[in-house]
């Protein structure tokens, strides 16, 4: 994929970077390959395999380490690049060994060249007492108006006046005084260049008013991390990219349900719920691996127009002390910034875990759980028609803390498919493998019988099905022509891919049966019991 190769290209030159010690460029690239790895794993999961997605989860855990590594290493270059200063060369010549004459017995003593002491001719700054006028009595001038609101003429008068020399406070006069009495004039002639131009302030308010929220804005040593987070944003415009739709997900009807509820109904209809209706604020999908939990996610996202934040517990933890508080933070304040807004955070028990303070973590992860509770709170808090709602989805329920499991007020478990669903579902995959033109056709499949068959796989477990049915067709061309044969055939002007899978023939039952005995269900029967009793005991959904 050229997706693949661009990553592994600024990988390389992120690597290449660090090694000539050029920081800003590896943390760019760095960037870059976590924003193309998000980009890949939410536009093309149907060319991806489970495994391939989980490497590339993996791999993205690796750079944000990275980032934090040359982030470090940035702070002690910087620590290391601050030279002292020169010294003078007045100070050069006092520092400089005495000149020593040959001797002689009477001559005069040796005198240390440039040691003269420089002497002040400057005009003193006090007069002589004799001099100096009788004090009179300071008396308060009276109030005026500031000149921020000075216009045209008189205005540029006073910044005549004010940087003249005979407007500047006495020498005798107090530091402190001074000093106050030039902050409301600097004040103001801030203000009037922010009523002349635009102050920032103001142009974030007119983008927030006009062409929705402006950029998001933090202090310099969070910008790094502001690009993780940026990384796993998805905007409104670009929901075309999540290419899911609810209708597209088969079975799971009472979590579809409970997901609208959440999400849908502040966000596209907030009228509608009184002022005693609080909508949810925080949603956990709970249920076995492989059963479209983080599709539901990305369908919403994509049916509410609302802001999509897409993360792992590997975006938000860092090696380096306070850093995975920070990296929650910012979470939060951009989800708030571009609200509505929807945070995804899949795997969520990694982070709010039973076991996340305890080990070798620490006081880091106990810090992080906090940070990360403090936040929730105030996602709970009513945002009126701009709310954000936190979707998190776990495959181990029962090991999250019961603090943080209450704060998930919406609780739905996303069972295993059904055998009625399961037939819909390979009814859907075949049926686009045909209209692809992967396979010829698919009549003469009894798709009920293989949903029989298939009770107790997940929907991840049929569609690996369906893609090695798929490649049987293919695989008896191979062994009739030989890949080169193939290739001269397809490429050349003899056939195309259409005539040539209607000769190798169509897809059979006897391909599901071989493909069925290779490939066994990822869920096994005692961790299906276990979901069951969760769920009767905490469902709230």
């Amino acid at each position: 994929m050229r997706a693949i190769d661009e990553i592994i290209r600024d990988l390389d030159l992120g690597n290449q970077a660090v090694d000539v010690a050029n920081f800003d460029s590896a943390l760019t690239f760095y960037n870059a390959v976590n924003a193309r790895i998000a980009a890949v794993s939410t536009t093309d999961t149907h060319a991806l395999t489970g495994d391939d997605l989980e490497k590339l989860k993996m791999l993205r855990g690796e750079v944000s380490k990275h980032i934090s590594l040359v982030q470090e290493l940035q702070s002690y270059a910087h620590i290391f690049s601050d030279k002292p200063k020169r010294p003078t060369s007045a100070d050069a010549a006092l520092n400089q060994p005495p000149h020593r004459a040959s001797p002689q017995s009477f001559a005069k003593p040796a005198r240390r060249p440039n040691q003269r002491v420089a002497v002040n001719t400057a005009r003193p700054r006090v007069k002589p007492l004799k001099q100096q006028p009788k004090p009179v009595k300071q008396t308060k001038p009276p109030a005026r108006p500031p000149r921020a609101y000075s216009v045209g003429k008189e205005r540029r008068e006073d910044s005549k006046r004010s940087a003249s020399p005979a407007s500047r406070p006495p020498l005798s006069r107090p530091a402190h005084r001074a000093g106050r009495a030039s902050q409301p004039e600097l004040r103001g002639n801030e203000l009037a260049r922010g009523r002349d131009k635009g102050s920032i302030a103001s142009k974030v308010k007119a983008e927030a008013t006009d062409e929705g929220p402006g950029e998001f804005r933090c202090s310099p040593d969070e910008q790094a991390m502001a690009a993780v987070i940026e990384g796993t944003m998805i905007r409104p415009d670009q929901k075309d990219s999540l290419n899911v739709k609810m209708e597209d997900i088969v079975g799971s009807k009472d979590a579809k349900r409970a997901i609208e509820q959440a999400v849908c109904y502040p966000i596209l209809a907030p009228k509608l719920l009184g002022l005693s209706v609080t909508p949810f604020r925080g949603v956990l999908m709970f249920g076995p691996p492989g059963t479209g939990k983080t599709l539901l996610a990305k369908a919403v996202a994509a049916q509410s127009d609302a802001t999509m934040f897409i993360c792992s517990s590997a975006d938000l933890t860092s090696k380096f002390r306070g850093e995975s508080e920070k990296l929650i933070k910012l979470l939060f304040a951009m989800a708030r910034h571009y609200a509505p807004s929807v945070i995804f955070i899949d795997e969520v028990d990694a982070l709010i875990s039973n076991n996340a303070g305890g080990g070798d973590s620490g006081d880091a992860s106990r810090r992080a759980v906090s940070e990360f509770q403090t936040q929730m709170e105030g996602v709970l808090t009513p945002q009126g028609d701009k709310p954000v709602v936190l979707i998190g989805a776990t495959n181990y329920p029962w090991n999250i803390r019961p603090a943080m499991l209450r704060r998930f007020d919406k609780r739905v478990y996303v069972p295993l498919p059904t055998v009625e669903d399961v037939e819909n579902i390979l009814r859907k995959k075949m049926q686009r493998a045909v209209d692809d033109r992967s396979i010829a056709d698919i009549d003469g499949i009894d798709f009920k019988a293989l949903a029989a068959r298939l009770d107790g796989y997940s929907g991840s477990d049929v569609d690996v099905i369906c893609r090695n049915v798929c490649i049987k067709p293919m695989d008896r061309a191979v062994e009739m022509f030989g890949i080169g044969k193939i290739t001269e055939m397809v490429d050349g002007d003899g056939m195309d891919r259409s005539a040539l899978l209607e000769q190798v023939g169509k897809v059979t039952m006897d391909d599901f049966e071989v493909v069925i005995e290779e490939v066994e269900p990822s869920v096994d029967k005692a961790l299906l019991t276990q979901y069951e009793e969760f769920n009767n005991s905490k469902k709230s959904a």
